[in-house]
């Protein structure tokens, strides 16, 4: 039986992103020791490039360029990167930011399941924060 392809895509691969990037770490390690192929797709960062990714102990981790502000996350060759890496399934982490777009495209174009697990970033004072940035983002 062929190797089940999990993907995680993430806004931080870095200690920026608190306890979502712990999560992304401790889960992609387990699934890679458990026997799937696991990689990670996440966006690059100061904390990224100065030192947490050789502190990273996660299964293969791709960082990928910014384009524009930080804050919606716009990296355009992620989608593409999901793609052509053609998971099975791809699990995000957060919402808001450009990655939770890009996880769409891939299942749009793929027909491929995905999940979601947002982090608290459904809770009441969290849809309160940053309106128009998750207004852009959903549309």
């Amino acid at each position: 039986m062929p190797l089940v392809r999990v993907a995680f895509a993430t806004s931080w691969l870095s200690k920026a992103g608190g306890g979502v990037s712990v999560v992304v770490e401790a889960l992609s390690r387990n699934l890679a020791d458990a026997g799937l192929e696991v990689s990670v797709f996440g966006l690059e960062d100061r904390l990224w490039l100065d030192g947490d990714r050789e502190a990273w102990s996660g299964a293969p981790a791709r960082a990928l360029p910014v384009l524009g502000p930080a804050a919606l996350g716009y990296a355009p060759e992620m989608a593409r990167r999901i793609i052509e890496w053609a998971p099975d399934v791809v699990h995000v982490h957060g919402l808001w930011m450009h990655p939770s777009r890009s996880v769409l495209q891939w299942s749009r174009s793929t027909g491929r399941p995905y999940m979601i697990s947002p982090h608290g970033m459904l809770g009441a004072a969290a849809l309160r924060y940053s309106r128009s940035k998750k207004r852009l983002i959903s549309a």
